[in-house]
């Protein structure tokens, strides 16, 4: 007690630690350093046209950083990026609101320009809210080590540091944590995890309120309320510590002077601070996001290829922003592999939004996040976009600031904008009244209110009308995107959709090198090579590459890579390549095992080359696993006499043992009806296993057609935004569990499936009252068909959470499931009667009435139960018509090619109406 009471340590926080830039020229200092890059940076980016607005928020915006002693701060951000893009790197437009600084886009930190979207620069910095500015910088995946390499070195590696990141208990993995060490049944936690709705920072607590089917578990089962009165005491507690993916800390000393360090968890000696990233601003040190972005390397790879193939030097950079087919394909929603824009949520935004310029498909981005859609601005835009609900605007003053959002608040901006407008704040003023809203500060909300109040009567704003305005933009202000990251995002986003339209096969061969770690993602990224019209093929040791690449142009060939073959790693993989680079093909196995010397080609990879189909080109995969160990023996015997160096007189090396003849006869058989043939169904199965996917054919391909229509959902278009609705889905069952549940009183048996379909796999619970009536038709490799419930996160008002969030967004997203209310045959002849309940809606302009009639026989052509709805747009309205139901149409392909034809593309669309499954109904099943 002596001794602690001896002990005073007191930590100065609010500190500026910013390093010294280095080199300034002579006579400068960091600020007309600065100014003078500013100045160089606007001939550049301007030329001669650089007008009076550009000259006056140059000068304000240096101004700001001058006083606030930042400049040395933008000048390290300048030369880690120069750095970066001299090496290689493919850096990205822009993220956070440093896009919204002139002083950012002149010194090629951003390429968004500010004034040309409206991006406030006081959003980043201002002189009321000093701060250290953050500027958060994305790169290729590929090259991120590269520049925190570049930047230890220039700064020294004890004065770099990555930061540490906390992980804290959440509600779904306290009750996880908890049921595994109470050995509660997993099947039991996991069903009661999943009933936490997937809302941004849900609380036991709150899931306790708003989950009425968590609630009655929790009163009616004791082990249930056990497991989660434990949870509720651990949640929010630090779970783990790792490495922040993107954090960085520069110090202007050792950091072991300013800052408690550590090693990385990952074993690389690299220094971790044990603050974290609140932390280490609150002391003063420079702190910078490094962000390595998957969607980057595949725009630069793309790039790449694009150059290599078409001899075509791509400046993504330099594209135009007003590309027909690019916003084409994003009026489809044809956006798989689109950066932002993938999730189903997002999908129907685009085809409401049918967006026309970069400013859309920032809105596109803005709105599909959990704040927007669970806060219903996203609703609300929707709704106004399609002419359901009138454009309303409290005030005059709201006009020009929400016009482009149909009068919701969608951005940060806005709200800044709003108090400036309606209550004469300074935008500095509206910055901190934005971060008191987000933050859900009572103290200084209250004072902010008050300010606001006061600042709107004194411009003749009634007092009822400022305090419910104010209660909106508090509202929106918790969620709301901030602008400049939008607009920057949706800049990928554009530049990933335009690669996608105009190169599609250098694009997709980019993308499923980007997924192929990941199975699921890379075969629907296969899928959707092959809806454009390219053919990946199975990969093959005399064309693949180690990596996906390009087959021949006019078959629009994506060859499989060998690297992704499981079991083939990527040394082996490269080494294959070589060999035949400078050898030449190879025309057996034994010549692929004698001529790949590397210790990499042992018996478990050469099979797996085999099994998967890589070696189809040396002959009968039976044959060739037949005598795969005579073949590498019979190598490894002749390598080894070679090295022994026997020389003749001549100097030549005597090779004493050669391979008999009876062996190469075997290896390069390749009849595929020999002895060793193997079935089609076995060497699709290896396929499966080795390769993750079917790829030469599937087995559900040839009763593709009688599967879809007898379901309303492929597997891929499960997710959030179906939660709680009836689907019907078909596929082949992949796995199989069946069991007693711990609680069950009658002994019934349920069941756990995982079926699959063309596009995916999904888990399909079937509980016992199900499981008695379908036991038969439930064994391995079935083809089934299950209506049932879909099971994923959901938000209290119904809306469901997007499925691409922001790191401040992050939701605990569980895969969907299904929850079986009925389990059929494929052939089960109940389901002949089954069909969709959809509607066809088809949108036409005023300018094309003279088409009708053409129309008019297109769905004639292609009758049956669905009926169709016209959307007219006279220009200042879309009217609805519902036609008769002579005019019922059978929905397909044919039919979209047909109306796509006549009155162009992203006028066809398919709305399916499904029913939502009653809450009670569930929980009673579960019981």
């Amino acid at each position: 007690m002596a001794a602690a009471a001896r002990c005073q340590v007191e930590i100065p926080l609010g500190r500026n630690l910013l390093p010294t830039y280095s080199p300034i020229p002579d006579g400068l200092d960091a600020d007309t350093y600065l100014r003078e890059l500013c100045e160089a940076g606007v001939r550049e980016r301007y030329g001669d046209a650089v007008t009076a607005e550009v000259r006056e928020r140059l000068q304000m915006e240096l101004d700001v950083i001058r006083e606030t002693g930042f400049s040395a701060y933008f000048l390290i951000v300048w030369d880690l990026i120069r750095a970066a893009r001299c090496d290689g790197v493919r850096v990205g437009p822009g993220r956070g609101s440093a896009a919204g600084s002139l002083v950012s886009y002149v010194l090629h930190i951003t390429d968004i320009e500010p004034l040309r979207y409206g991006l406030i620069f006081e959003r980043f910095l201002n002189r009321e809210r000093v701060q250290m500015p953050d500027i958060d910088i994305d790169f290729d995946d590929r090259g991120r080590d590269r520049v925190l390499t570049y930047v230890q070195e220039k700064y020294g590696r004890d004065r770099v540091a990555q930061i540490i990141t906390f992980g804290t208990m959440a509600a779904r993995a306290a009750i996880r944590d908890v049921g595994r060490v109470l050995n509660v049944p997993l099947p039991d936690v996991d069903r009661l995890a999943k009933l936490v709705p997937q809302v941004v920072n849900i609380t036991l607590e709150r899931a306790l309120a708003e989950s009425r089917e968590l609630r009655e578990l929790y009163e009616h089962e004791d082990w249930a309320r056990h497991v989660i009165d434990n949870a509720r005491r651990l949640e929010g507690i630090c779970r783990n510590a790792s490495t922040h993916a993107a954090g960085v800390v520069i110090g202007s000393e050792p950091l072991a002077n300013i800052v408690p360090l550590q090693r990385s968890t990952a074993g690389d000696g690299t220094a971790v601070t044990q603050y974290d990233m609140n932390g280490v601003s609150q002391i003063g040190l420079l702190k910078i996001d490094l962000l390595g972005l998957s969607n980057l390397t595949v725009i630069a790879e793309a790039a790449e290829t694009v150059r290599a193939h078409r001899g075509i030097d791509l400046d993504i950079d330099q594209l135009p922003l007003d590309d027909t087919k690019t916003y084409e394909l994003l009026g489809k929603a044809d956006t798989h592999g689109i950066f932002q824009l993938e999730a189903t949520f997002a999908k129907r935004i685009l085809i409401d939004m049918q967006p026309k310029c970069l400013e859309d498909i920032g809105v596109a981005v803005a709105l599909n996040r959990p704040g927007p859609i669970e806060g219903g601005a996203t609703a609300t835009w929707m709704r106004r976009k399609r002419g359901e609900e009138p454009v309303t605007y409290m005030l005059p003053e709201l006009e020009p600031i929400l016009k482009d959002t149909y009068g919701a608040i969608l951005y940060q901006d806005q709200v800044m904008k709003i108090a400036s407008a309606v209550a004469g704040f300074t935008l500095g003023e509206a910055d901190i009244l934005r971060a008191a809203m987000g933050k859900k500060d009572k103290v200084k909300m209250a004072k902010q209110r008050e300010q606001f109040l006061r600042g709107a009567a004194e411009r003749g704003v009634a007092a009822d009308t400022a305090l419910q305005l104010f209660e909106l933009i508090a509202l929106f202000a918790g969620y709301g995107f901030n602008g400049a990251h939008s607009i920057s995002y949706g800049l990928i986003a554009y530049q990933t959709a335009y690669l996608k339209a105009n190169y599609p096969r250098e694009y997709m061969c980019a993308l499923l090198n980007s997924r192929a770690d990941n199975f699921d993602k890379l075969k629907q990224s296969i899928l959707d090579a092959h809806a454009r019209g390219l053919v990946v093929r199975p990969p093959d040791v005399n064309r693949s590459a180690s990596a996906f690449s390009l087959g021949a142009e006019e078959q629009g060939e994506i060859l499989y890579g060998l690297r992704h073959i499981k079991n083939v790693g990527e040394r082996v993989a490269a080494e294959i390549v070589a060999e035949r680079d400078a050898g030449g093909p190879f025309v057996s196995l034994f010549d692929l095992c004698l001529r790949v010397a590397s210790r990499d080609l042992n018996r478990r990879v050469v099979e797996a080359l085999i099994r998967s189909g890589a070696c189809d080109s040396l002959g009968e995969r039976g044959a060739m696993l037949a005598v795969l160990d005579r073949a590498i023996d019979r190598a490894n015997t002749i390598r080894r006499e070679r090295e022994s160096g026997q020389t003749s007189l001549f100097g030549d090396t005597v090779v004493l043992i050669e391979p008999i003849a009876p062996l190469a006869d075997e290896l390069e058989s390749h009849n595929v009806n020999g002895p060793f043939a193997i079935a089609a169904d076995e060497r699709l199965s290896w396929e499966r296993e080795f390769l993750g996917m079917y790829l030469s054919d599937h087995p559900l391909r040839r009763i593709a057609g009688e599967l879809q229509q007898r379901v309303d959902t492929t597997i891929n278009e499960l997710g959030a935004h179906l939660d709680g609705l009836i689907v019907q889905v078909g596929g082949a069952i992949r796995d199989i569990r069946t069991f007693i549940p711990r609680r069950s009183t009658t002994g019934q048996r349920m069941a756990a499936l995982q079926i699959e379909d063309l596009t995916g796999s999904v888990e399909v619970v079937v509980f016992a009252r199900v499981f008695e009536e379908c036991a038969n038709a439930l064994r391995p490799d079935a083809v089934i068909v299950v209506r049932g419930k879909v099971e994923a996160g959901r938000s209290p008002n119904g809306v469901t959470s997007a499925a691409v969030v922001e790191d401040e967004d992050r939701v605990d997203l569980e895969p969907p499931q299904i929850l079986a209310e009925a389990v059929y045959a494929y052939d089960d002849p109940r389901l002949a009667a089954w069909r969709r309940d959809s509607t066809v809606h088809i949108s036409v302009s005023a300018a094309q009435i003279a088409v009708l009639g053409e129309l008019r026989r297109a769905l004639e052509e292609h009758r049956g139960d669905c009926p169709v709805v016209l959307h007219v747009d006279s220009g200042t309205s879309v009217d609805e018509i519902t036609l008769a139901v002579d005019f019922a149409v059978d929905p397909g392909p044919a039919l979209e090619r047909a109306v796509e034809y006549l009155v162009g593309g992203s006028s066809y669309r398919i709305e399916m109406r499904r029913v939502r499954a009653p809450e009670r109904e569930r929980t009673a099943a579960r019981r």
